[in-house]
């Protein structure tokens, strides 16, 4: 649990220690630390370089893993 915050900021920087304001500040951080697109990426090729690394298929896993996933579910009545 964090017990203070600095925020570094250009003219006013502060340390914050009152877990209201700490909470405040956390969730400010991650809700804005990155910005999100109006409009998602709809293809891989889509993503920057780094992101399209991270979820390009793994050569040293077998596509096959996941032929069952598409069988049709059977209906076992106990």
């Amino acid at each position: 649990m964090l017990d203070h915050v600095f925020i570094d900021h250009p003219t006013a920087p502060q340390l914050l220690t009152d877990p209201k304001d700490i909470s405040d500040a956390v969730v400010d951080h991650f809700q804005n630390a990155v910005p999100i697109k109006s409009t998602p990426s709809s293809h891989i090729s889509a993503l920057s370089d780094r992101w399209h690394s991270e979820y390009s298929p793994m050569d040293t896993v077998s596509p096959a893993i996941y032929d069952s996933l598409l069988s049709p579910l059977l209906w076992i009545n106990g």
